[in-house]
């Protein structure tokens, strides 16, 4: 089975130092490269989460990945709750350091979960202390409110993000998160999220970024990338698009810049900006 993406606030796990740097400054592009890595990692906690919240607050038995990128090895999942009741707090400690697939984790999320999943207005409130991946160090409180048949707006408006070189990002986004399918089957594994909505922020040196989703995302849990959807990018001056498909299950996705379009293929990892390459 394929590792699984599921898009809370929205993921864009693209291949970071895929960027071609022409036309755009140094500062932009290590923005550019950070908010990319940022989308990515909000994506995997997401899925990290989800499962967590389902298999401590689920009486179905529904199954699937429940494998958490692969993390379940070394992170501790614990549940707080008043005689079964609500509201619930499950925290996901990473400790000083969890590592798979070349990626590590460490520190905490914390969710409060006030109702049940298909309560309308029950939320899930999700807490970054001090949570770092790859050396990223995030801080802020996402929020998940249910607004019923299948639909949650998902909200950040206090995020920050120090980089390991000591930059720091300030993040907000406004999403609408929508299930598509699986919603009643016992099976978790073919639950698919359409996202819609916006995120934007501003680094330390001034640089702003905005992206809007203009065609809605779709992930479904058996994939571990978004099968469809466009993004529109703005960081500092430059524009660019991002399209990740037909609905195929790959790693394959297009960004267009200027009338001027290549395919390039996703990635989850951070990796080294290859600043000047042409």
């Amino acid at each position: 089975m394929k590792r699984v993406v599921l898009v809370g606030m929205m993921s864009l796990a693209f291949m970071m130092g895929c960027e071609d740097t022409t036309g755009i400054s140094e500062q932009e592009a290590e923005t550019s490269e950070a908010v990319a890595f940022v989308e990515s990692v909000f994506a995997q906690s997401s899925i990290d989460v989800d499962n967590a919240v389902t298999n401590t607050t689920s009486n179905s038995g529904r199954g699937g990945h429940g494998s958490c990128f692969g993390f379940s090895d070394c992170m501790v999942v614990t549940k707080e709750d008043t005689d079964g009741g609500y509201p619930k707090t499950i925290t996901l400690d990473y400790g000083e350091g969890c590592t798979s697939n070349e990626v590590t984790k460490s520190g905490k999320i914390v969710t409060n979960v006030t109702g049940s999943k298909k309560e309308t207005g029950s939320q899930r409130i999700v807490n970054y202390d001090n949570y770092s991946v790859n050396g990223y160090v995030f801080n802020g409180t996402e929020t998940y409110t249910y607004n019923g048949n299948g639909t949650y707006a998902v909200a950040m408006i206090n995020g920050t993000i120090v980089t390991p070189d000591g930059e720091e990002i300030t993040w907000l986004h406004d999403k609408v998160r929508t299930q598509i399918a699986g919603a009643n089957t016992e099976d978790h594994d073919d639950d698919g999220f359409e996202t819609t909505g916006t995120s934007n922020g501003v680094s330390k040196e001034g640089v702003f970024y905005q992206r809007e989703i203009t065609s809605p995302l779709v992930t479904y849990a058996s994939c571990f990338w978004i099968m469809s959807g466009v993004v529109e990018n703005t960081v500092g001056d430059v524009t660019y698009s991002i399209d990740f498909g037909d609905g195929t299950c790959d790693d394959v996705a297009t960004r267009t810049q200027d009338g001027v379009t290549e395919e390039f293929t996703l990635d989850f990892k951070m990796k080294k900006s290859r600043r000047g390459h042409k």
